[in-house]
């Protein structure tokens, strides 16, 4: 399950064309941050228990960065290189945000790589990889679908298609959205149902897919703007909700939805050491694992009691893939200011136990 993760304008489509892997350099171009050395993971993405993909890059490198994407047919405890798209990755190594990465592959053949500004496919596994237009809000596979969520000056628009091919069909949503650098849009989809959530300051808008279409949907939260939003496999939909505005309580509360989102009940509210967290995964409305500033926890009893997991170190950014009820990948991201930095040391952990235990993942380098 794809924790947390839209292209503005027309789609490009085009051939697609060989493009060989990054070669890391011999030496780093800043010293900003402790030495990191080898395959630094930025997102994490499984089309089976079996076979994944990572999107990182590696260090030391004398560009900017080099991105490299990692494959894996044994659930993660052996990768390969595969051809990476030529992807620019900002200004510099010492101030690239790398929260907006995003890998995400429906099977064998068909993927999507979502860094900085371009959303580039694949349609033969990461023999090769084209530039299909500009870096999506949010993107989501589910039911031989892949679609994706943009934000313009009139709202936000919704494109769905085949994985298999690039053959586009579009559904505009939330209309009178204007700020579109400060908003927040995310997609949700899980079997044939599927939720957006739009925020913009103290503005809340969504869309819920019911038979095929688009429909106007409340998120939970209003009038604040939900923290969070995940889903589970039975499309039970878990929120975390902040205090509503010119509230004077500060605290955060547990919502679930148990009939696709028509009505959300509190569960539980946030312990203060939890403040500020992220779903990471829920597999059930009960089974629940949370990312905070330093750690992971959870909670098997649907928010009433937490464990401390994983002890991360100060200020890690998390990001998250849930396979099944067991099996799942968390990727850890020193941050600096609140964002992501590529220099600084990340690591990705696995767990085969639905949370109570973690391990970190070898990437050899």
């Amino acid at each position: 399950m794809a924790g947390v993760a839209v292209l503005v304008a027309c789609l490009v489509s085009g051939h697609s064309t060989q493009v060989p892997a990054a070669t890391p350099a011999a030496h780093p171009t800043t010293t900003a941050g402790p030495l990191v050395t080898g395959f630094q993971p930025d997102s994490v993405t499984f089309a089976t228990v079996d076979e994944g993909w990572a999107l990182g890059h590696l260090l030391p490198c004398a560009a900017a960065l080099c991105p490299q994407i990692r494959h894996t047919t044994d659930g993660g405890h052996s990768w390969q290189a595969v051809t990476t798209p030529p992807i620019p990755f900002g200004p510099g190594p010492g101030k690239v945000d790398v929260s907006a990465r995003r890998l995400l592959f429906a099977d064998a053949r068909n993927g999507w790589a979502i860094v900085e500004d371009a959303l580039w496919v694949t349609h033969d596994g990461a023999s090769s990889w084209y530039r299909l237009g500009p870096a999506p809000a949010d993107i989501e596979v589910s039911n031989g679908l892949v679609r994706i969520a943009a934000a313009d000056r009139e709202g936000v628009v919704i494109r769905s298609g085949p994985v298999a091919f690039d053959d586009w069909s579009e559904t505009r949503i939330a209309a009178g959205l204007t700020d579109v650098e400060h908003s927040y849009v995310r997609l949700h989809l899980r079997g044939d149902g599927g939720w957006v959530v739009v925020s913009q300051g103290e503005t809340t808008a969504g869309a819920r897919l019911t038979a095929g279409r688009w429909v106007p949907w409340n998120p939970p939260c209003a009038p604040a703007s939900p923290l969070t939003v995940d889903t589970t496999p039975a499309q039970d939909l878990v929120a975390i909700c902040s205090a509503a505005p010119g509230s004077t309580d500060t605290g955060q509360r547990l919502l679930v939805s148990n009939n696709g989102g028509d009505s959300f009940t509190e569960i539980a509210t946030v312990p203060q050491n939890l403040r500020y967290a992220q779903l990471a995964g829920a597999f059930t409305a009960s089974d629940l694992v949370f990312c905070n500033d330093n750690a992971l926890s959870t909670s098997f009893d649907g928010g009433g009691h937490w464990t401390v997991t994983y002890p991360g170190q100060d200020e890690d950014s998390l990001s998250s893939e849930f396979i099944t009820a067991s099996r799942g990948f968390v990727v850890e991201s020193e941050v600096i200011h609140g964002y992501p930095v590529a220099l600084w040391p990340r690591r990705m952990l696995l767990t085969d136990d639905g949370g109570h235990s973690w391990t970190p993942v070898n990437f050899g380098g």
